[in-house]
């Protein structure tokens, strides 16, 4: 309850980076709980704030790196996508945007059917498909070629996620509907199902180990929890530099270079 309250006056006050500091130096010890889940609110709450605040500042990776650490299962979670999509987007538009003249919107295409071909959906930053689509339909928002490929792009992510996911491979699910929700943040279904692929991913890595005995038992549950909660905290870090590398350095959640989704 005390670190709740200095907490929350921190936040009142303005001092954004002090209350998250304060919030994740008393989580990993004690987050395990149901009386934390305050706490971990509070922290979403605080990271999307920062975000904003990092937008305003003229510093659009940061603040995407703090929407991308906030929880699938916040309900923040959604307008953080949103806002992360929209921010990649932004930073991408004065490199494909054209001139308005009645040849922009064939020459984008022809270039955008390009890197469609090579599955260069995404990725590299100045060079992919979705973000020439998107350019086109600012330009003719009706354009039925750039809808129909955004709409082909959207179902080989969820195509493939969906195929990791019955193969037992959430975490490779998952990079999939990161992926989608780049192109559909707003996606609900999706949202969810992300949200899922987390917690089997963070339990795979968090298993007990046999006890011997009743005191053992409550030993390895509680050392249980407490990893969870690490790695709850380590993996919202992870998340957002994977993301970041792959949105602006065309690499893969495991670090390996690519210009093709896999």
């Amino acid at each position: 309850g005390s670190v709740l309250a200095r907490a929350q006056g921190f936040h009142a006050e303005g001092r954004l980076v002090a209350t998250k500091s304060l919030l994740i130096s008393y989580l990993k010890p004690h987050g395990a709980g149901v009386e934390a889940e305050p706490l971990w609110k509070l922290l979403d709450e605080v990271r999307y704030a920062l975000g904003q605040r990092l937008e305003s500042d003229g510093d659009p990776k940061g603040a995407m790196s703090e929407y991308l650490s906030i929880r699938s299962d916040s309900p923040l979670y959604g307008e953080a996508q949103k806002a992360v999509s929209e921010l990649w987007m932004d930073s991408q538009q004065v490199k494909v945007a054209p001139e308005r003249d009645g040849r922009a919107v064939a020459d984008l295409l022809r270039q955008a059917d390009r890197y469609f071909r090579r599955r260069q959906y995404l990725t590299p930053a100045d060079a992919n498909a979705y973000a020439i689509y998107r350019t086109v339909l600012s330009l003719d928002p009706g354009n039925t070629i750039a809808m129909t490929r955004i709409s082909e792009m959207k179902s080989f992510y969820r195509d493939k996620a969906e195929s990791f996911c019955q193969a037992g491979k959430a975490g490779k699910a998952k990079v999939y509907f990161q992926r989608y929700l780049l192109i559909d943040p707003n996606d609900r279904d999706i949202q969810m199902r992300a949200a899922k692929c987390e917690k089997l991913v963070r339990g795979s890595r968090t298993t007990a180990k046999p006890g011997s005995g009743k005191h053992q038992d409550v030993t390895d549950k509680t050392a249980l929890r407490q990893e969870r909660v690490k790695q709850l905290l380590e993996d919202s870090g992870v998340e957002s530099n994977w993301m970041m590398k792959f949105l602006f350095e065309g690499k893969d959640e495991a670090g390996v270079d690519t210009a093709t989704p896999r």
